[in-house]
């Protein structure tokens, strides 16, 4: 159908429904739906299984979930990391490395339940998320990325060389830095979320100023736009 026509036959409801009750058989379109979700969540409960089973194979004694998030963080100060830990041993390392108790609320994935699944079989659980500033999204983050192997290496000791990545991460701070000087509104916008974020840190944001409409707007905005990426 061309784009006229569809608009004129959602005007009226009565045509709709009727061409719709003629072309599908709604009670048969309904079972098949069930029926995929269905086959889908056992599919799910396999797979993690699988999972758990290998993990249990290779001796795993810790499981840890790594990721990165958007969030109204300034790029000039250091990289805030939440997260949780499920085991004794998990939940001081993660206090020693000053991970941050994680609020987040959202929706449920594969490598979630599996670190919520995982405690059943005897393995220890992390997770550590970066969060990003949400005004600076870039192709590679490096600035995450060495925040998030900063931490693995303190925690495993692991000899590897951050060198180049630091390099890389200063250079990409500076040419933030750099745009943000030829756009007024973006300092005043980066001044105002430093001092959200020094609150924050202090755990006193009910003190703080907050953030100003303009400024939450561009924010909401900007989200808006990712999520329909």
């Amino acid at each position: 159908y061309s784009r006229s026509r569809v608009i004129d036959i959602s005007r009226h409801a009565d045509i709709q429904l009727r061409l719709i009750d003629r072309l599908v058989d709604l009670d048969a379109l309904r079972r098949s739906i069930q029926s995929v979700q269905e086959d889908l969540a056992s599919n799910v409960e396999s797979y993690i299984n699988s999972i758990l089973q290998l993990l249990k194979r290779l001796g795993v004694r810790r499981y840890c979930l790594l990721g990165a998030m958007y969030d109204v963080v300034p790029h000039t100060r250091p990289l805030i990391i939440t997260g949780s830990a499920q085991g004794a041993a998990t939940e001081e390392t993660v206090r020693r490395m000053g991970i941050e108790a994680s609020s987040y609320e959202g929706p449920t994935t594969i490598t979630v339940l599996i670190s919520q699944t995982a405690p059943e079989m005897g393995i220890e659980t992390m997770s550590a998320i970066v969060h990003l500033p949400q005004y600076a999204q870039v192709d590679e983050d490096y600035t995450g990325a060495l925040r998030l192997l900063q931490i693995l290496s303190s925690m495993y000791g692991l000899p590897i060389s951050l060198s180049q990545l630091e390099n890389d991460a200063e250079r990409q701070r500076a040419e933030i830095t750099e745009a943000a000087e030829r756009n007024p509104q973006l300092r005043h916008m980066i001044r105002q979320i430093e001092t959200h974020y020094e609150a924050r840190v202090k755990k006193d944001v009910d003190s703080s100023p907050g953030l100003s409409p303009e400024v939450e707007k561009f924010l909401r905005e900007l989200g808006k736009r990712m999520e329909g990426e």
